[in-house]
């Protein structure tokens, strides 16, 4: 499996009354990510 490291998170989704429901994940963790998954960005020569 690949794994990549959270460079940033948002204040999470919102449920049918609107109330924010948090994320699981902060900045800095490292996550796997399935082997077809996530998506490539290129920045520069990386």
């Amino acid at each position: 499996m690949n794994s990549g490291k959270v460079i940033a998170v948002g204040p999470g989704g919102r449920d049918r009354e609107g109330k924010i429901i948090p994320v699981s994940v902060k900045e800095g963790d490292t996550v796997l990510l399935p082997e077809y998954g996530g998506t490539e960005v290129k920045l520069g020569d990386k």
